[in-house]
């Protein structure tokens, strides 16, 4: 809202014109740090309890309008009511432009404007937003906020802030497909000009939620002028040396709850309010990987891949499990696989593995694994940031080039499940075999399939216990499934005695009503799927 006062502009100079002394993304991190107390101070000063400003200028022009009224020829009250007419018109728009902040919906803010519905609406989102109580892991409830802190920083930090050893990857399995050819090599090497940069900058939307420094990308457009130079040279100065300034890439975790009742810890789903200037430079990598991912991801894989519809591999899933509920049917698999915590626990050494296996520049791969791996961490509780501790693994969700990074760690899966399974051993699931199709995804969530006889299932098993080992991505056993049918019982007990995942108590249905449940689970996968296309 501060944007829109006339002494923003002003305000913006004097801490700009402060001179600091260090590298270029240092002094743009010196220079919004001063700047930040003088947009507050502006911000309090102006808009501070904003619904009450505007119920008092509204009464102010309402009064001043009855006595011009009553006295036309009064050129002072003419004036006075034309100047509170200008302030309510700003303070107003300044009011939309706060609340649908809160609402986060374009067809509200569009639409209904300041209704009772709108204002509804803020209040119901911010009582949602707000964490009362938790269940801790000895099964007590707590609504002390220190608890409450406590428990969410130590939870993070085991979730971030920890690595395990994994195995190496195999390069001659990565590269039994395409890898990077000369032209893309020399794309994604190419050196990023003042215009790329201001481009992605300015491709990013006004009210997207700032991150731990507090400066939206509406600042940096409204200002462009003034710290426009300063930003540029910062960004470059990352190409150029391939070292990121760790302010710059600290991040804020958004925690949205997933129930209404009181939840653990592990029952939100988070964001990564990443600083603006870390996303202007990961929008151009992720740009860069925009065209070249395409080429390199397995047809199996329908998320996020430009061209591809979302809804292709549902019905090619429904196609397949067709006919499930058949007694009398030659003997099948199917094995759907949902991976544990998928973004927030790869593998750091497995991603740069897989990336110097496809081919990438190293100058790419550089800036890559320095977005990644120089990352650090604050919880954001009702408001309050809270902790900090530095990341050793996972992608941030809220992070531009994160899904076209997580899709290369998947390929190395699909060529995986691609050489193990051009063996005579394998026999391919009886509606897959003439298009060879192993597998369906949708970024982390998976479908195998196989024919029903033990070699075969053993064949895709052992494929995820070496993802697994090489990735750190494992199974959540409470959200997967093994389908089966056409499968003699004695055939069945062994496919469930070598399979790890029945070692975890995998869930196994047999039989009818089989199609049904598959059916069930092919509908979640289509809500999954609309969800993280939103």
């Amino acid at each position: 809202m501060w944007a829109l006062h006339p002494d923003f502009h002003n305000t913006v100079q004097a801490a700009w014109n402060l001179n600091f002394w260090g590298k270029a993304q240092f002094i743009l991190c010196k220079k919004l740090k001063a700047l930040n107390p003088s947009l507050k101070e502006l911000n309090n000063f102006h808009f501070s309890h904003i619904s009450s400003r505007v119920k008092q200028v509204k009464t102010a022009l309402k009064n001043s309008q009855i006595q011009l009224h009553a006295d036309p020829l009064n050129s002072a009250l003419c004036d006075s009511v034309k100047e509170l007419k200008a302030k309510e018109t700003f303070l107003a728009k300044a009011e939309r432009s706060f609340l649908s902040q809160k609402v986060k919906c374009d067809f509200l803010n569009n639409s209904d404007r300041n209704t009772k519905f709108f204002h509804s609406i803020v209040k119901r989102n911010s009582l949602r937003k707000q964490m009362n109580s938790i269940i801790l892991e000895d099964g007590s409830k707590t609504s002390s906020f220190d608890e409450l802190s406590k428990a969410f920083v130590n939870y993070f930090k085991n979730l971030f802030g920890t690595s395990f050893q994994t195995s190496p990857v195999d390069l001659q399995t990565l590269q039994t497909g395409l890898c990077i050819d000369e032209d893309d090599f020399r794309l994604l090497s190419n050196p990023v000009t003042p215009q790329t940069i201001k481009m992605a900058l300015f491709d990013i939307e006004d009210e997207r939620s700032p991150g731990p420094d507090g400066f939206s990308s509406g600042f940096f457009k409204k200002s462009w002028d003034v710290v426009g130079n300063d930003v540029v040279v910062a960004v470059s100065e990352f190409f150029d040396s391939s070292k990121l300034l760790r302010q710059i890439n600290h991040t804020a975790i958004a925690l949205i709850p997933k129930t209404d009742h009181s939840p653990t810890v592990a029952d939100f789903r988070l964001i990564a309010c990443c600083n603006v200037v870390y996303k202007v430079i990961t929008k151009i990598l992720a740009s860069k990987l925009e065209s070249v991912v395409p080429k390199l991801i397995d047809p199996a894989q329908s998320a996020f891949i430009s061209g591809r519809n979302i809804t292709d591999n549902i019905f090619l899933a429904q196609e397949i499990i067709r006919n499930y509920a058949r007694v009398r049917i030659s003997p099948r698999c199917a094995i759907k696989v949902d991976l544990k915590k998928a973004y927030d626990t790869i593998s750091w050494s497995f991603l740069e593995q897989v990336l110097n296996g496809l081919g990438f520049p190293p100058i790419f791969i550089s800036w890559v694994m320095e977005c990644v791996s120089s990352a650090s961490y604050s919880i954001c509780i009702n408001g309050s940031i809270q902790g900090k501790f530095p990341g050793k693994r996972g992608l941030r969700q809220g992070d531009p080039m994160s899904p076209a990074l997580f899709l290369l760690c998947m390929e190395y899966l699909s060529r995986l499940l691609k050489v193990r399974t051009n063996t005579l051993k394998f026999k391919y699931h009886p509606r897959c075999e003439a298009l060879k199709i192993t597998h369906l995804a949708f970024a982390d969530d998976l479908m195998l399939f196989s024919r029903g006889d033990l070699s075969s299932v053993k064949i895709l098993i052992d494929c995820l216990n070496d993802f697994k080992n090489a990735s750190d991505l494992d199974v959540n056993s409470f959200k997967s499934n093994l389908f089966t049918t056409g499968i003699i019982r004695d055939k069945l007990d062994n496919i469930l005695n070598l399979s790890p995942l029945a070692a975890q108590k995998m869930n196994v249905n047999h039989y009818a009503p089989l199609y049904d449940r598959i059916a069930s689970y092919i509908n979640k996968w289509i809500a999954n799927s609309l969800s993280y296309a939103l």
